[in-house]
């Protein structure tokens, strides 16, 4: 009986094991159409291995690839000694796939080689690889851990985008291209060291990494782009190195956590929206080498209270600091030549404001709704006003003009006010008007003065054809 049930229990093993060998598969393929390069699946282990010479077939999507009945089963693949590259959408939606591990015989990763790899954690990209295509990890959400080793050079457009699991990353110094939206929507990313040979942040590269603490922008840059680090609300420190010449339309836009900014020497041009929202700022220090301050570009920096621009800034976007209503006081720059639409718009604690000679062109509510303004001077240069550049509901009462023109009669609109204004000429409070024949005003639009309390008598010149209503 005993050696019944010894013999039975053989049987029974040589059984088992029989099945688990009939259940395991080795299925096998070419990578290119050359058949240089194979690939090996174990439908067992979830293990496949591609091995031979030379570079994979470029197949552009998943589906077309030879393992593409399969890649949803591969759990590791392995990429052998000899294979140089890893071709475009490779492992494209392998949802399965845990880890990868490549030798240093690759030199280019294609794109969108491992996109969409959700159960991929961690990633090692060896020195040999000089270039990483597009989409290469984009939505590999479950990836945490990246190293890049020195030798890749470029990365390509939304590499890493949505990439929501990974937390820190080191660029080195080897990478002189990085890629637009490289880095976009990593929003659980803190940490971010740049190469030191990086030529440009390109459009979007950290677009919406809500948890990115900090950066430092070093001097091999010299651009900054569009939306570069939009909204990372996180954003609390920023480093722009002396090297950087621009920075992009909305780069830092709706960074709600920056409390401060240096804008070096280096750099000649701020963006339009370039600090837009960026509701924490305090301190903004702009270098003598700026001459172009786009529109809305500091827009919305509520915690803003003074700030001086350098005489080399000649232009100033129109928008520039609406809605910055703590904004008390501003120094403008002797360069500067025209004050655009709306430029302080809303700026509601600003008190003082002095109009270089200079300025030519005041645009249209300039000034509108700033009511803590009592006062403001406009100089002799200024040819061209727009539309009531003092707004409505402002509390300026007194206005330093120094000669009467139509061009001031026309767009102060002194008849259009809560309160009641002074117009003071030459630094004299005018209460006689004479306007001459030599001052070449042919009509008088109706109700311009009846906002003007110091106004006595009008003296008109034998030029005038036309007095409107009121």
């Amino acid at each position: 009986m005993r050696k019944f049930a010894a013999v039975f229990s053989i049987c029974f093993v040589l059984i088992l094991c029989c099945v688990g060998l009939a259940g395991a598969e080795i299925i096998e393929g070419k990578a290119n159409s050359a058949g240089t390069v194979t690939w090996q699946f174990d439908t067992d282990t979830g293990n496949v291995v591609v091995s031979g010479t030379g570079k994979m077939e470029n197949w552009t999507l998943i589906y077309n690839t030879s393992w593409r009945d399969y890649n949803e089963e591969f759990v590791h693949a392995e990429i052998g000694n000899g294979v140089t590259e890893i071709c475009d959408s490779a492992f494209s939606s392998c949802t399965n796939l845990t880890s990868i591990t490549i030798p240093n015989s690759v030199t280019k990763i294609g794109s969108s080689a491992f996109y969409g790899c959700t159960a991929l954690t961690q990633m090692t990209i060896p020195g040999s690889v000089a270039s990483m295509g597009n989409n290469i990890f984009e939505g590999c959400t479950g990836l945490s851990s990246v190293t890049m080793q020195s030798g890749v050079t470029s990365i390509g457009y939304n590499a890493f985008s949505r990439c929501a699991s990974l937390t820190s990353i080191t660029i080195p110094n080897t990478v002189t291209s990085l890629g637009s939206s490289a880095f976009s929507n990593c929003t659980a990313l803190t940490s971010v060291t740049l190469s030191s040979s990086l030529t440009a942040i390109a459009d979007y590269t950290f677009n919406s990494c809500s948890n990115l603490a900090g950066i430092t922008i070093p001097s091999s840059v010299t651009s900054i782009g569009r939306m570069a680090f939009y909204c990372c609300s996180k954003l609390a420190n920023v480093t722009i190195s002396n090297g950087v010449t621009s920075i992009g339309n909305d780069s830092f836009g709706g960074c709600t956590s920056l409390t401060s900014i240096t804008i070096p020497n280096s750099v000649t041009t701020i963006g339009s929206s370039a600090f837009s929202g960026c509701s924490a700022l305090t301190s903004v220090a702009i270098s003598s080498g700026v001459t172009t301050i786009g529109s809305s570009a500091f827009s919305d920096c509520s915690a803003l209270t003074n700030i001086t621009l350098p005489n080399s800034v000649t232009s100033i976007g129109a928008y520039a600091f609406n809605g910055c209503t703590n904004l008390a006081n501003i120094t403008l720059s002797n360069g500067i030549t025209s004050i655009e639409d709306c430029t302080f718009q809303n700026c509601e604690k600003l008190t003082s404001i002095v109009i270089p000679n200079g300025v030519t062109s005041l645009g249209g509510w300039v000034f509108n709704n700033c009511y803590s303004l009592s006062s403001i001077s406009i100089p002799s240069s200024v040819t061209t006003i727009s539309e009531e550049p003092l707004g409505w509901n402002t509390s300026i009462q007194n206005i330093y003009v120094e000669s009467i023109s139509t061009l001031f009669l026309e767009n102060l609109d002194f008849g259009y006010t809560e309160k009641q204004r002074n117009l003071y000429v030459n630094g004299s409070l005018l209460t006689d008007l004479v306007i001459r024949n030599e001052d070449n005003i042919t009509s008088i639009p109706g109700g311009i003065f009846s906002g003007l309390a110091c106004l006595k008598t009008v003296t008109l010149s034998n030029n005038i054809t036309t007095i409107g209503n009121s």
